[in-house]
């Protein structure tokens, strides 16, 4: 899902399509909610995603995956750090769910460290 969110931004397209997992929905939902994207959509199994552009420019310039398939990235709490000063967000998988680093600092719970999105 990363790839095609960075591919998509790339070749200036204003849709993209994922399938429908609760883990991608979830992960979008934050980004939804912090204005990385424009909105999403639910279509059978597939996720609609509309990218967003400001001023003509991608709203994300960087997303980074941390955490990955063959090496789990794993941190507590109060090893969280802000991302490009925060200017950007990190997104942590923890017991209440996907959280950017600085609400799981907040609620003082650590977990799976899954991408950094500038």
């Amino acid at each position: 899902m990363f790839t095609t969110l960075r591919n998509g931004q790339l070749a200036r397209k204003q849709i993209v399509l994922v399938p429908y997992s609760n883990f991608c929905w979830n992960i979008l939902n934050v980004l939804l909610v912090h204005g990385y994207i424009q909105g999403i959509q639910k279509n059978n199994q597939t996720i609609l995603i509309i990218l967003k552009y400001i001023d003509g420019g991608p709203a994300i310039h960087e997303l980074k995956q941390v955490s990955r398939s063959s090496q789990r990235v794993y941190k507590p709490w109060n090893r969280l750090n802000l991302y490009q000063q925060g200017l950007g967000i990190v997104l942590v998988s923890t017991s209440k769910g996907i959280l950017p680093s600085a609400k799981a600092f907040e609620y003082k719970i650590g977990g799976e460290v899954l991408c950094q999105v500038f």
